[in-house]
């Protein structure tokens, strides 16, 4: 008796545990370009914005470990080309440190879903749901670094 108690319990949370994101689970677009740390130097001081701009797309997305990998070399890229190899290369630790989607932090992996998203592969409804979203932040003419348009 008390097993199967137990396992219809489990069984319970299991079935309370599988959710199906829906449009509505999606936050809409928002960035807050490089995460606690500068946009660029104290003489440039959007230099590198845009990168952490690009990233933040990816990041608010989500996606596969694959794919956050590659937002996060494209990231210390981009920022190596503008401000040398140790800058980039500070700003991808951080990132693959502190970008986990596990963490409960506005700019984990995944930031536009509800949390413990993990790094499940995004799926075709899903896209659409980007999408709408991404077209409604365009729409908005937010500005998120002064010297790109989104």
């Amino acid at each position: 008796m008390i097993k199967t108690l137990l396992f219809c319990g489990l069984l319970s949370l299991l079935a309370v545990s599988c959710k199906t994101y829906t449009e509505n689970d999606l936050e809409g677009f928002t960035s807050d370009k490089c995460s606690m740390y500068p946009e660029g130097t104290d003489d440039e001081p959007n230099l590198w914005c845009d990168c952490c701009y690009q990233h933040d797309i990816a990041y608010w997305r989500g996606g596969t470990w694959s794919e956050r990998r590659k937002a996060d070399i494209k990231l210390k890229t981009c920022i190596q080309g503008k401000a040398g190899f140790w800058q980039g290369m500070k700003v991808y630790i951080g990132v693959r440190l502190g970008g986990f989607p596990f963490w409960p932090t506005s700019f984990r992996w995944g930031y536009g879903w509800p949390e413990y998203r993990g790094y499940r592969k995004i799926k075709a409804h899903e896209q659409d749901y980007i999408e709408t979203k991404w077209e409604d932040f365009i729409n908005s003419g937010t500005k998120i670094c002064p010297e790109i348009t989104n």
